[in-house]
């Protein structure tokens, strides 16, 4: 009774998943790489991909340092029918485990850095191609930012090996900027099956041979 109790409690852990904060980007000590990132997490730097400005400053803001960036040329305007951009023009940033990985939300803060607008992003993953993922303008000017959030769908439950997500950039001009800082996904990692058999099989002989008064 107790081994087979056992035996369903470590099937049950196998399959438990605890969702926590999976990486964070603060951009603390002026880098572009992962403040915090959970174990069992590979969290890449944060990449310029066509950017005509890409940089760590303070720009006046309480939280500073944050992420500054400007579009290229050609970059400037959203697609209206999300056919894409003419010209790519995004930072991105990649998340990997060696395990399966559950990717739930993604929050981070945002400003335009003046008063010209539309200024916005739009959000996209190597899962998911060319779809619009998020799209949104940012109404807050620097230095007061504004939060924002995006809930994944279950095309990233599950996931086997890395995963981009690219955010793509558009101001009314290359010399328009939009700032960002703490950048956080969360989600979790799936426990590996056979580890945890392992482990709950072991659990089991070790209790069998204390309830038949071995040592």
């Amino acid at each position: 009774m107790l081994a087979s109790s056992l035996i369903v409690g470590a099937w049950a852990l196998s399959a438990e998943i605890q969702a926590a904060t999976l990486a964070t980007y603060a951009f603390t000590g002026n880098t572009t790489s992962a403040t915090q990132s959970a174990a069992g997490i590979t969290a890449g730097n944060v990449t310029n991909a066509g950017l005509s400005d890409f940089y760590v400053t303070s720009d006046g803001y309480s939280s500073a340092p944050v992420l500054h960036v400007n579009p290229a040329s050609g970059a400037t305007t959203a697609p209206a029918d999300g056919s894409g951009f003419p010209v790519a023009s995004y930072f991105s940033i990649t998340l990997d485990s060696a395990q399966l990985l559950n990717i739930d939300a993604v929050s981070f803060n945002a400003a335009r850095g003046g008063t010209s607008e539309p200024r916005g992003f739009v959000l996209r993953s190597s899962v998911t191609g060319n779809q619009n993922l998020y799209q949104s303008d940012v109404t807050e000017v620097r230095a007061t930012f504004g939060s924002y959030s995006y809930n994944f769908g279950t095309e990233f439950q599950n996931i086997n090996g890395p995963v981009t997500f690219e955010f793509y950039i558009y101001t009314p001009g290359i010399g328009a900027s939009i700032e960002f800082d703490n950048i956080t996904f969360t989600g979790s990692v799936v426990p590996e099956p056979r580890r945890m058999i392992l482990l709950s099989l072991a659990g089991v002989w070790v209790a069998f041979r204390r309830r038949n008064g071995e040592s």
